[in-house]
């Protein structure tokens, strides 16, 4: 069996810095650190985004994290953040695109609209892809390139949700982690399991079923 520990991004598209937005988290299965480093400054965050911490050459500057204000509304200075780093480093993350009002392209490449601003714009005007709080498509943290093969047990007791088994629709590499999450901790689930590169083997050495039709629903979610 093999098994990746380090996960980077697997087919995480190269940054073009001219006509699409994203920024380049990299995540450390380990020590669940998500890193992102914008020329001399680096962002870190242990739970998902749920505190962002910002460092000049390595000396703290300030934490970023959601100020509940009353019950009706709550204050996230980290999006006024990617404002700032956006229009100060364009060049490295490509420009953001919101409020964006044209409809946001879904995995079966329908458009989806909707009056509501949602996440942080979308990746480019020609592929209206959303941007999530963090700055990274949907398409990656919604596994669009993969397909489910598989479900299990937790395999972290930490976590109170199924593990899953994805294989990427071209290359075929295959990736264990806990269900509805992406391949990065984000603010509703700061703790993930994985995700894992591994191959076919893992499934039935770590309890694993192959979906039997696409009719089981977890494949719906």
């Amino acid at each position: 069996m093999k098994v990746t520990s380090h996960y980077t991004g697997v087919h995480f598209c190269e940054l073009t810095g001219d006509v699409e937005m994203r920024l380049d988290w990299k995540y450390d299965i380990e020590s669940r650190l998500l890193t992102l480093n914008i020329d001399e400054y680096t962002y870190k965050s242990v739970n998902g985004g749920q505190v962002i911490s910002k460092y000049k050459k390595d000396f703290f500057l300030r934490d970023f994290f959601v100020e509940i204000q009353d019950d009706n509304f709550a204050y996230d200075p980290w999006l006024d953040e990617i404002i700032w780093i956006t229009t100060h480093f364009s060049h490295i993350t490509g420009p953001l695109i919101k409020p964006w009002t044209h409809g946001y392209k879904q995995k079966d490449g329908t458009l989806m609209y909707t009056d509501e601003v949602l996440g942080n714009g979308v990746l480019s005007k020609e592929d209206p892809i959303l941007v999530d709080r963090l700055g990274i498509p949907v398409n990656v943290t919604e596994w669009w390139d993969y397909e489910k093969i598989a479900f299990g047990p937790s395999l972290d007791p930490q976590i109170n949700r199924d593990t899953i088994w994805y294989k990427h629709v071209i290359d075929g590499h295959i990736m264990r982690t806990s269900s509805n999450n992406g391949p990065y901790p984000d603010f509703m689930h700061p703790i993930i399991h994985g995700p894992y590169m591994v191959d076919e083997s893992d499934i039935e050495e770590q309890g694993g079923v192959l979906f039997e039709s696409l009719s089981h629903p977890l494949l719906q979610s």
